[in-house]
């Protein structure tokens, strides 16, 4: 059985997600989740979004594409981003990040 990627998808404005695998042969219906978070915006590689649909891929190796998604949760109105690093796993960050900031330590 070959590997192949896999896209998740983020519709910013619904709170929904879902995944589909990267191949031409698998034709199924996709199954959206209903996520309890309030998304603020998300950045992949190659675009930034506050609305509307935004995907990122996951390779077989275990490596994701780089990506940010900032949300809140409802109940305690906490903001997380949630960091994707392609070069380590994934990093969930109290508050807002924001790498274009210069910061001085």
């Amino acid at each position: 059985m070959e590997k192949t990627p896999v896209k998740l998808y983020l519709d910013l404005d619904e709170s929904l997600s879902w995944q589909e695998t990267l191949s031409e042969k698998e034709e199924k219906e996709t199954k959206k989740i209903e996520i309890p978070l309030t998304f603020i915006s998300a950045k992949n590689s190659t675009e930034e979004k506050y609305s509307e649909e935004i995907s990122f891929t996951f390779f077989p190796d275990g490596t994701e594409e780089f990506g940010i998604i900032i949300f809140s949760d409802p109940e305690t109105k906490e903001t997380f981003s949630l960091f994707l690093n392609p070069y380590s796993s994934p990093e969930l960050i109290k508050g807002e990040i924001n790498f274009e900031e210069k910061y001085s330590f």
